[in-house]
């Protein structure tokens, strides 16, 4: 009887440290450093924006402004064959907050400009930059972890998907990791989970809430119930590219 009692609570022990439920307050910390890529538009008067259309996700990545997203996020925001125009490319955080308990909330747009951003269509990532600077302590900028994951890593991402105006996240696991010939490693970091249009650009990240990755695609046809993501060796190779281009002197 003694060898039962302790087989039993293993087994509840188990269930108390499922992947779901670990996952609950990192997804909390992590709704600070996400933000929704929307096209808006200025209200008659000039004094205030509303949303058109939520295009994609993003995440920050520094206080002063600066975020990351998919590159095709912002190329369909330019598409001149549009059905409906994009008048200006913007981002936007709730003051106070994420929460659940309040469906209606204030929110503070911060303009930016495609055309100004870093970006890589072969990587299709683009690092942005508002002239508006986030404020300090309602922000928290992403940590990276380039390591690659083993097979089966619980692992979530969060953004705003199908023109949510709130996040919304997904927790699956790593399936692999695409190999090509690439000297910096695996391209891709393939996901157990399925992804919905307009999540591209959200980040993918650990227990820890470590970012791993960025999602730039979802599977279709037969890949349907996968994602595909960019690994964050290739965000920071591009991040610090992006920083010599601009600033040779600290090469």
């Amino acid at each position: 009887m003694k060898y039962i009692v302790i087989f039993s609570f293993l087994l509840i022990g188990g269930c108390a440290v499922s992947p779901q439920t670990s996952f609950i307050p990192t997804i909390e910390r992590i709704k600070l450093s996400i933000v929704p890529i929307v096209c808006a538009e200025i209200k008659p008067g000039g004094t205030a924006a509303e949303i058109k259309s939520i295009e994609g996700s993003g995440f920050i990545i520094a206080d002063d402004g600066t975020f990351l997203t998919a590159d095709h996020v912002l190329s369909q925001m330019e598409n001149a064959k549009r059905t409906t125009p994009c008048p200006l490319a913007a981002l936007y955080l709730p003051q106070g907050g994420w929460r659940l308990d309040a469906p209606r909330f204030q929110i503070d747009f911060f303009l930016f400009a495609p055309k100004d951003c870093t970006r890589s269509k072969e990587i299709d990532l683009a690092a942005c930059k508002s002239p508006r600077q986030f404020k300090s302590g309602t922000v928290m900028p992403a940590v990276f972890d380039s390591s690659i994951q083993a097979d089966g890593t619980p692992i979530a991402f969060t953004g705003f998907p199908l023109n949510y105006t709130v996040p919304l996240s997904s927790i699956g696991t790593v399936s692999g990791y695409m190999t090509v010939i690439d000297e910096r490693g695996p391209r891709e970091i393939i996901m157990d989970k399925a992804a919905w249009p307009g999540a591209s650009g959200s980040p993918i990240y650990l227990r820890d809430g470590k970012v791993v990755g960025i999602l730039v695609l979802r599977g279709i046809g037969d890949g349907s119930g996968r994602a595909i993501g960019r690994p964050s060796r290739f965000i920071q190779e591009f991040l610090t590219s992006a920083k010599e281009k601009k600033n040779p002197s600290e090469k």
